[in-house]
Formats: structure tokens, sequence, C-alpha cells
């Protein structure tokens, strides 16, 4: 009696029950279960089935929205929360997937889109094709990314010739810059590199320092003393390494007219930056009065650069008409 009160209800309500097949809308199952989809055209979506809660109010609900998908959605709050297409890719949150998994936030605010979690052990999320995999993992000792074979492993930004690039070699070699693919050391960089703490490297004694400032800087300027002028368009050049600095008067300048001058000044100081804590000092050749002779260069605290005729004499003044100055040399010192 059960069973022929629950055929009877299948066939009132439009379904049938043929041998072990049951049908929802349809006379010809061809499955156990098949469920005819109803709509209204020229509506192409085919509603399937819905859920309700206790309270008999619609919670879930599966339709067919076109012919290439099937549609798990919240109802009267969102479709494609789950969508399923026959051309194997899967939507969350997104009826049109451009991907075999395509996942898209429904919360602006939501940093993590996307989670794969392990409760316990290592976990990692692989990328296969057939040249090999990537795999992003995260172990009891940190994370890592590798590319999972002996392949090379790219990280890329951007497009075209203005994209930036890091490539890592199977042996170790890091290469940074646009198709930089060959790093041939630990570091390789193609163009510039900016190392705003510097660089720690070892020593075979002494205290190892940071190589923190590098510097080439060129000056043209004159000298003279005082409101005289002896010389014009002098170049000096400036180069720091680290707290080391090294002053340079480019070319030999001996056809001066200085008599009379306790010294020779180049009337553009240094920077501060160039500047010693405390005037360093020089012996270097000069010529007087067209005689060779030893004389004193000096940079002092204030940047000026200075030149004497003399190391013995401090009050000697230069002399000679056409025949005075010094010949081209270089300074070292260190600065603070």
């Amino acid at each position: 009696m059960k069973k022929l009160l629950m055929l009877s209800a299948l066939l009132y309500t439009g379904s049938s029950c043929l041998a072990q097949m049951v049908g929802i809308g349809t006379t010809a199952p061809s499955r156990p279960l098949t469920i005819r989809g109803q709509g209204t055209a020229p509506s192409p979506i085919s509603q399937l089935l819905a859920f309700h809660d206790l309270t008999d109010a619609p919670r879930w609900h599966i339709d067919m929205p076109d012919l290439v998908g099937l549609n798990f959605a919240a109802t009267n709050i969102r479709d494609h929360v789950l969508y399923l297409g026959i051309n194997g890719r899967v939507g969350i949150n997104n009826g049109d997937p451009s991907a075999t998994l395509h996942v898209v936030s429904v919360n602006p605010t939501m940093t993590t889109v996307a989670r794969f979690h392990r409760g316990e052990g290592n976990a990692d999320l692989r990328i296969s094709t057939p040249d090999g995999e990537l795999i992003l993992q995260q172990t009891p000792v940190g994370a890592n990314l590798n590319s999972g074979s002996d392949n090379n492993l790219w990280l890329r930004a951007g497009a075209g010739n203005n994209s930036a690039e890091i490539y890592m070699l199977p042996n170790g070699n890091i290469g940074i810059g646009h198709g930089l693919t060959n790093p041939l050391a630990p570091l390789h960089v193609s163009g510039e590199a900016r190392l705003d703490g510097g660089i720690l490297l070892p020593a075979g004694g002494g205290v190892r320092t940071v190589l923190n400032h590098y510097e080439s800087a060129s000056y043209s300027g004159s000298w003279g003393f005082g409101n005289n002028t002896y010389s014009t368009g002098q170049l000096v050049r400036v180069v720091r390494t680290g707290n080391m600095v090294c002053v340079m008067l480019t070319a030999d300048n001996t056809t001066m007219n200085a008599t009379g001058a306790l010294e020779l000044v180049y009337n553009t100081t240094l920077p501060a930056r160039f500047r010693p804590a405390n005037t360093v000092r020089q012996p270097i050749q000069v010529q007087v009065n067209g005689t060779l002779g030893t004389g004193v260069l000096q940079i002092r605290s204030d940047g000026t650069i200075a030149i004497r005729p003399s190391i013995s004499g401090p009050a000697t003044l230069w002399s000679g008409s056409a025949n005075s100055g010094f010949f081209a040399c270089s300074i070292f010192y260190i600065v603070p």
C-alpha cells in the first residue's frame, strides 16, 4: 500500500518511476535519478533543485543558467558561489571562469582570496606542466618557492622591455635585470645597484667595516690668492670610496704669475662629505720662479684646497713671472 501511495504521489507531481529509474519532471529518466529543469521561455535558465531551512525559507538552489554550466547559488544572495563548466573550468564567485580554477573575492576588503591549508605537517601548492613543477611550500622551518626540477626560477613584474626580472639558476646564481637569464656569479646585476645600508666585506685583519659610500665628482675652478686670479679652467677630481677620499689635481699648472702670494687657493671648496676632520697635508713638487722645489698641498676641514710653495718655510711666498705653479698630483685621506 505504501509503495502504491508513493508511486501515485510521483505521478501526480509530474515525476515517474520506471523499473529502478526515477524521473522528476520527465517520464524518460536516463539515470537512477533524473531531474528535468524547469523554467519559463525564453529564459535559458533551467531550475533544478532548491534547499529550504526548517522555516521553509529558501537558502540554496542549483540551476543551469546556460547550456554550458551548472550554478550553485545562495538563494536571493549570490549566484555562482560555485560554477562548474563543461569546458572543465571551475569558478568560485565567478560565472565565467577564464582558467581551470578562477577565484574571485566578493569582499573588496578581504586580503586573502584563496587559501590552501593542511591541518598538520608540511603543506604545499603545486602547479604541474610537461616541463616541470612550481611548488609553493610551507615547512616547519619556513616557506619556500621552487621549480621542483632542474629548471630556472624566474620572477617577473611588468611586460616587454620595461619588465623587472629576477632569475635564479639551479647552481645558485641569481641575476637581476631584464634579459639577464644566465647570471655568471652568485649575484649578477644588469645595470646599477643601490645598497643604502652598504656592503659588509670580509677582512684579512683588523675590523670589518661596511662599505657604504662611493662617489666621483669633478670641479672646474680657478687658482688665486685674495682678489688675484692666476689661472682659470682648472680641473680637480674627487673620488670617495667608503670613508677614504682621493683629491686629484689632474694636470700640470706651472705657468702662473703668483709673485707675492702666500698660497694658491682653489676657488671651489669641497662639499662636507669630502672634508677631513682636520687639515691634511702632503708634500708635492712645485715650481717657484722656474726652479723645482717641494711644496705642500693642504685639504682643510672647511673644504679649502691650498698649495704653499715651501715645505720648510711656512711664510715663504710664491714668486716668478709665468713660471710658477705645481705638477699633477693626488692626496688620500680619511673622512669621519
